[in-house]
């Protein structure tokens, strides 16, 4: 990998009154502080945001603490948060750590929007 490649690029749009955050490539120890940082900034600004980790290729128990912290700072501001997970490495690490009892994951895109209408 060159220098300036990250091993995660975050995008972010608004769609039908949702804050849709991209996360494509690693979501671990060293691209999560960053990552969460994002997160919890657009839970000032929005009440429905939505993770699509569509294009996440891996996440650690750093990238799901970041998700965690995401979903409390979305609630305790009156928001709501969903989370898109495709890959199903992906969402293994998820159901290990049992955070999809709480926070709504969906396979697709449309699923977890409708998690937020």
């Amino acid at each position: 990998m060159a220098p300036t490649d990250s091993p995660l690029t975050i995008s972010q749009v608004l769609h039908d009154g949702m804050c849709i955050i991209e996360i494509a490539g690693r979501l671990d120890s060293h691209t999560s502080p960053d990552a969460q940082a994002k997160f919890i900034e657009a839970t000032k600004h929005h009440q429905r945001i939505l993770l699509d980790c569509s294009h996440t290729t891996f996440m650690s128990s750093a990238g799901l603490r970041a998700i965690i912290l995401a979903h409390r700072a979305a609630r305790d501001a009156g928001g709501k948060l969903a989370v898109c997970i495709a890959s199903s490495a992906v969402m293994e690490t998820v159901q290990v750590s049992a955070i999809d009892q709480v926070i709504p994951i969906a396979p697709t895109l449309q699923q977890a929007m409708a998690e937020l209408r």
